[in-house]
């Protein structure tokens, strides 16, 4: 996965976490890779073959963010450890 792409999936997971009162959500993707980028929980709703056999997956949005511990790689996780630590206090 490029860059891009790869940013352009985390500014996709930003809009929809910022509209909490968005319901309905849905994507059709032909990527492995949306899903175990994505920081957002889906459900696979359906998934069928294309015309030239590649398949399609219908997702459903939760809702809701990934727990870390279900985030597909390594790095995703690593990440959010980071963002969390980075956010504790200690002391006065």
């Amino acid at each position: 996965m490029n860059k891009k792409t790869f940013t352009l999936y985390e500014q996709f997971d930003q809009m929809l976490i910022s509209k909490s009162d968005w319901t309905g959500v849905y994507v059709m993707t032909r990527s492995r890779a949306f899903l175990n980028k994505s920081k957002l929980k889906w459900n696979k709703i359906l998934s069928i073959m294309d015309s030239k056999g590649r398949q399609l997956t219908l997702l459903s949005w939760t809702g809701r963010k990934k727990s870390l511990y279900s985030m597909a790689s390594e790095d995703d996780k690593l990440k959010e450890l980071e963002k969390f630590s980075d956010q504790l206090k200690f002391g006065p």
